[in-house]
């Protein structure tokens, strides 16, 4: 994913970073490969035991993860897609949260990724996207409560507006650009507010949004 490797660059030179991703990042200090073939649930305890190698606390869990689908509740593809949606957006950021509810540190930031589409707007063409998304916003809320985590822990949860990505360009080449996120900006935010600079109040979301060339957290 485009947003995690700019995470990776911004992160490098002062944190060390543990990769848990399907591919290795040459970047990160640290791998850890899952499976897509073998269900997420039944790699935790392998994760866990693999970061704990690495380090018995970890200041910062970041989880990037995300995909759309277009579909509409008369479309018979809808279930297929939401099993999708389900395993791409909602699985891996559960993953992120069990993650963090055994080894996050004291003060420990937990950054979860959302959609400004799904949060906002009920747009009846991207449904299966819009329940997954939904799911991962109430999961961040319940983690935000700290009855799992350690009490001066914080849940932040972002909500990007679109990211300047090759793909995205490709698939709307005749879209506005002005607006789009940099992901290289996006992830120069997400290391200032895990190194403490400006971090959001606990169970934030921040609409992300580019203006006159600024990037600009919009807190909802």
């Amino acid at each position: 994913m485009i947003l995690g490797q700019s995470v990776v660059r911004q992160f490098k030179n002062t944190w060390k970073i543990a990769n848990v991703d399907l591919n290795t990042n040459e970047q990160a200090h640290h791998n850890i490969l899952l499976d897509r073939n073998v269900p997420i649930g039944e790699q935790v305890e392998q994760t866990m035991s693999e970061l704990r190698k690495i380090s018995g606390n970890y200041d910062a869990i970041i989880s990037l993860v995300g995909g759309p689908a277009q579909d509409s509740i008369k479309d018979v593809e809808v279930f297929s897609n939401f099993d999708k949606m389900l395993r791409v957006n909602v699985e891996p950021s559960l993953f992120a949260g069990h993650l963090a509810s055994k080894i996050l540190g004291t003060n420990g930031f937990l950054l979860f990724t959302g959609s400004s589409v799904a949060f906002s707007n009920t747009e009846p063409t991207l449904l299966s996207y819009t329940l997954a998304k939904n799911s991962v916003h109430m999961l961040s809320l319940l983690l935000s409560t700290r009855d799992e985590l350690p009490d001066a822990a914080t849940v932040v949860t972002i909500l990007p507006d679109t990211l300047d990505t090759e793909k995205n360009r490709e698939l709307m080449p005749e879209n506005d650009r002005s607006t789009w996120l940099p992901p290289d900006r996006v992830a120069r935010l997400i290391r200032e507010w895990a190194d403490g600079k400006g971090r959001p109040t606990n169970g934030s979301f921040a609409h992300l949004k580019m203006k006159e060339g600024t990037l600009i957290p919009e807190f909802i």
